[in-house]
Protein backbone atom coordinates (compact mmCIF):
# COMPACT_ATOMS: atom_id res chain seq x y z
CA UNK A 1 0.00 0.00 0.00
CA UNK A 2 2.69 2.42 0.55
CA UNK A 3 3.74 4.19 -2.51
CA UNK A 4 6.88 5.82 -3.10
CA UNK A 5 5.87 9.55 -1.66
CA UNK A 6 5.62 7.66 1.80
CA UNK A 7 8.78 5.47 2.06
CA UNK A 8 10.53 8.71 0.69
CA UNK A 9 8.55 10.37 3.75
CA UNK A 10 9.59 7.32 6.01
CA UNK A 11 12.68 7.27 5.59
CA UNK A 12 12.97 11.25 6.12
CA UNK A 13 11.28 10.22 9.75
CA UNK A 14 13.81 7.55 10.27
CA UNK A 15 16.62 10.12 9.73
CA UNK A 16 15.56 13.20 11.89
CA UNK A 17 15.56 10.28 14.59
CA UNK A 18 18.74 8.76 13.97
CA UNK A 19 20.15 11.82 13.09
CA UNK A 20 19.25 13.57 16.91
CA UNK A 21 20.82 10.45 18.31
CA UNK A 22 24.33 11.09 16.58
CA UNK A 23 24.55 14.56 16.39
CA UNK A 24 27.44 15.01 18.02
CA UNK A 25 29.14 12.73 15.60
CA UNK A 26 29.49 15.43 12.49
CA UNK A 27 28.93 19.30 12.37
CA UNK A 28 29.84 19.01 8.17
CA UNK A 29 26.66 20.02 6.38
CA UNK A 30 28.02 17.86 3.62
CA UNK A 31 28.15 14.22 5.79
CA UNK A 32 24.57 15.40 7.01
CA UNK A 33 23.27 15.48 3.96
CA UNK A 34 25.33 12.20 2.83
CA UNK A 35 23.73 9.91 5.66
CA UNK A 36 20.61 11.56 4.22
CA UNK A 37 20.86 9.87 1.41
CA UNK A 38 21.88 6.76 2.41
CA UNK A 39 18.51 6.49 4.56
CA UNK A 40 16.80 7.61 1.63
CA UNK A 41 18.55 4.65 -0.13
CA UNK A 42 17.82 2.18 2.84
CA UNK A 43 14.23 3.23 1.89
CA UNK A 44 13.67 2.45 -1.32
CA UNK A 45 15.98 -0.33 -1.10
CA UNK A 46 13.31 -3.31 -0.89
CA UNK A 47 11.77 -2.47 -3.82
CA UNK A 48 14.47 -3.06 -5.54
CA UNK A 49 12.67 -6.52 -6.55
CA UNK A 50 9.96 -5.27 -8.01
CA UNK A 51 10.28 -2.19 -10.94
CA UNK A 52 9.75 1.01 -9.00
CA UNK A 53 12.02 4.10 -8.53
CA UNK A 54 13.97 2.09 -5.80
CA UNK A 55 14.98 -0.01 -8.16
CA UNK A 56 15.98 2.14 -10.93
CA UNK A 57 17.83 4.73 -7.72
CA UNK A 58 19.90 1.52 -6.78
CA UNK A 59 20.69 0.37 -10.02
CA UNK A 60 21.77 3.29 -11.46
CA UNK A 61 24.12 4.00 -7.96
CA UNK A 62 25.43 0.56 -8.21
CA UNK A 63 26.34 1.04 -12.24
CA UNK A 64 28.17 4.21 -11.31
CA UNK A 65 29.96 1.35 -8.83
CA UNK A 66 30.53 -0.61 -11.59
CA UNK A 67 32.12 2.22 -13.46
CA UNK A 68 34.69 2.97 -10.48
CA UNK A 69 35.49 -0.61 -10.15
CA UNK A 70 36.35 -1.21 -13.60
CA UNK A 71 38.35 1.95 -13.69
CA UNK A 72 40.29 1.35 -10.84
CA UNK A 73 40.81 -2.52 -12.10
CA UNK A 74 39.16 -3.66 -9.02
CA UNK A 75 37.67 -6.88 -11.01
CA UNK A 76 36.74 -8.72 -8.02
CA UNK A 77 34.81 -5.95 -6.53
CA UNK A 78 33.19 -5.68 -10.21
CA UNK A 79 32.39 -9.53 -10.31
CA UNK A 80 31.14 -9.37 -6.93
CA UNK A 81 28.48 -6.43 -7.57
CA UNK A 82 27.51 -7.84 -11.06
CA UNK A 83 26.79 -11.16 -9.42
CA UNK A 84 25.05 -9.43 -6.39
CA UNK A 85 22.64 -7.07 -8.82
CA UNK A 86 21.20 -10.15 -10.09
CA UNK A 87 19.40 -11.79 -6.94
CA UNK A 88 16.45 -9.08 -6.77
CA UNK A 89 15.90 -10.53 -10.42
CA UNK A 90 15.08 -13.57 -9.76
CA UNK A 91 13.60 -12.75 -6.24
CA UNK A 92 10.11 -12.52 -5.84
CA UNK A 93 8.63 -9.29 -4.30
CA UNK A 94 8.05 -9.04 -0.55
CA UNK A 95 10.34 -12.07 -0.19
CA UNK A 96 14.37 -12.03 0.60
CA UNK A 97 14.12 -8.25 0.57
CA UNK A 98 11.40 -7.73 3.16
CA UNK A 99 12.75 -9.60 5.79
CA UNK A 100 13.89 -7.79 8.58
CA UNK A 101 16.97 -10.01 9.09
CA UNK A 102 18.61 -9.72 5.48
CA UNK A 103 17.91 -5.80 5.85
CA UNK A 104 20.27 -6.03 8.74
CA UNK A 105 22.59 -8.31 8.17
CA UNK A 106 23.33 -7.46 4.48
CA UNK A 107 24.75 -4.07 5.49
CA UNK A 108 26.39 -4.93 7.78
CA UNK A 109 28.27 -7.66 6.20
CA UNK A 110 29.21 -5.65 4.00
CA UNK A 111 30.36 -2.79 6.05
CA UNK A 112 32.43 -5.85 7.70
CA UNK A 113 34.47 -6.51 4.93
CA UNK A 114 34.81 -2.89 4.13
CA UNK A 115 35.95 -2.15 7.17
CA UNK A 116 38.41 -4.83 6.53
CA UNK A 117 40.06 -3.81 3.64
CA UNK A 118 39.72 -0.32 4.36
CA UNK A 119 40.15 0.18 8.32
CA UNK A 120 40.64 3.74 8.10
CA UNK A 121 36.88 4.40 6.32
CA UNK A 122 35.30 1.55 8.86
CA UNK A 123 33.81 4.29 11.37
CA UNK A 124 31.85 6.77 8.48
CA UNK A 125 30.79 3.61 6.88
CA UNK A 126 29.70 1.82 10.06
CA UNK A 127 27.76 5.20 10.33
CA UNK A 128 26.40 5.33 6.41
CA UNK A 129 25.06 1.33 7.23
CA UNK A 130 23.46 2.20 10.16
CA UNK A 131 21.50 5.27 8.14
CA UNK A 132 20.55 2.81 5.56
CA UNK A 133 19.30 0.23 7.61
CA UNK A 134 17.42 2.89 9.43
CA UNK A 135 15.84 3.71 6.05
CA UNK A 136 15.21 -0.18 5.12
CA UNK A 137 13.50 -0.83 8.72
CA UNK A 138 11.35 2.32 8.11
CA UNK A 139 10.05 0.42 4.52
CA UNK A 140 9.25 -2.56 6.55
CA UNK A 141 7.36 -0.42 9.23
CA UNK A 142 5.47 1.17 6.46
CA UNK A 143 4.18 -1.89 4.52
CA UNK A 144 4.04 -3.81 7.11
CA UNK A 145 2.56 -2.16 10.48
CA UNK A 146 0.82 1.03 8.74
CA UNK A 147 -0.22 -0.33 5.72
CA UNK A 148 -2.84 -3.01 7.10
CA UNK A 149 -4.02 -0.44 9.50
CA UNK A 150 -4.96 1.69 6.70
CA UNK A 151 -6.41 -1.09 4.70
CA UNK A 152 -8.37 -1.88 7.15
CA UNK A 153 -10.10 1.42 7.93
CA UNK A 154 -12.44 3.45 5.73
CA UNK A 155 -10.99 7.01 7.38
CA UNK A 156 -7.86 6.19 6.82
CA UNK A 157 -8.03 4.74 2.94
CA UNK A 158 -9.49 7.88 2.03
CA UNK A 159 -6.87 10.05 3.67
CA UNK A 160 -4.07 8.48 2.13
CA UNK A 161 -5.59 7.92 -1.58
Amino acid sequence: MPRYKYHVLGSAAAYGLLLIMLMSYSHSLFQILHWGMWCFLGGLFPDIDTKSRGQRYVYSLCFLALLFFLLQQYYAAFIALSFLMIIPIMSRHRGLFHRTWFLVLMPLTIWAIFAAFFPAWSRPFFLNTLFFIAGALSHLFLDFIVAPQIKSSRFLRRLFR
